[in-house]
């Protein structure tokens, strides 16, 4: 990887707060898509100013695994544990297999459940004068944030599934608690934004299931504890499963988008 200077404007260094920032470059391409991030924090550090990020970099991952045997090191682990953030990479080589072969010096497990990183968050939204391949987008027409729990369903399970000469599962476990949380997350995320849906200006909660592939006991706990959830906080709610159409409505959406269509 390449060095990093941090760049600062306006206030003096020995006044600035520093945030402390743990690097995971991972394998694969993931050293260069951690550069290209570690360039845009440095430019939006220079731009504000006021603030300082000092990276302590670390490894972990297939190659850390191939190396040493486990997947992140301890040394990192604690740093990941103390530190302000994280920024990793994605992990993973072809050629590194566990004994059973498995794909080996995967994190997942070992962050997103050790430490009950429980709400995928990912804001999307479209910048003024950013180029886009969206037909018929207008700024700002897009603004919204998916949420996703990140540590149940099949998270839950990894590596315990059972596997014979004739079959393999695996269980999909959601409980209670968990949808409760990642629906209060949704709420809560939903009331922080400072404007609503692009549309009507809106903010509401929309849940997005596979449910028309199946029964889906499992969604239809996530959206008890959606509605449970909206009976205190009276943000707008709607369902985007077997009635509405689920996930194949959000595709129709995205290539309506794409495509002008």
């Amino acid at each position: 990887m390449k060095r990093h200077n941090l760049l600062f404007k306006g206030t003096p260094v020995n006044e600035l707060k520093t945030y402390r920032i743990v690097v995971l470059p991972g394998d694969g391409i993931g050293p260069e898509i951690v550069d290209a991030a570690l360039d845009v924090l440095e430019t939006v550090q220079e731009a504000a100013g006021g603030f300082s990020l000092a990276y302590e970099f670390h490894k972990a991952g297939a190659a850390c695994y191939r190396d040493t045997g486990e997947a992140i090191t301890p040394e990192a682990l604690e740093a990941f544990r103390s530190a302000d953030a994280t920024l990793k990479g994605p992990v993973g080589l072809p050629d590194v297999r566990k004994p059973d072969g498995t794909e080996a010096g995967l994190l997942g497990g070992i962050l997103r459940v050790g430490f009950d990183l429980y709400a995928n968050v990912r804001p999307i939204r479209l910048y003024p004068n950013a180029a886009t391949p969206l037909a018929g987008c207008q700024p700002d027409g897009i603004d919204y944030v998916i949420v996703r729990e990140n540590t149940e369903g099949l998270y839950l399970s990894r590596g315990l599934g059972l596997v014979t000469p004739h079959a393999a599962t695996d269980t999909l476990l959601l409980t209670a608690h968990g949808c409760e949380r990642i629906a209060r997350f949704a709420f809560q995320t939903a009331l922080k934004k400072q404007r609503g849906a692009p549309e009507d200006g809106c903010k509401r909660v929309t849940l997005v299931d596979k449910s028309n592939i199946g029964e889906a006991k499992a969604a239809a706990m996530l959206e008890a504890a959606l509605w449970g959830v909206y009976a205190q906080r009276r943000v707008p709610f709607k369902t985007g499963g077997a009635v509405e159409g689920g996930a194949p409505v959000v595709a129709k959406a995205v290539k309506r988008a794409l495509h002008g269509q």
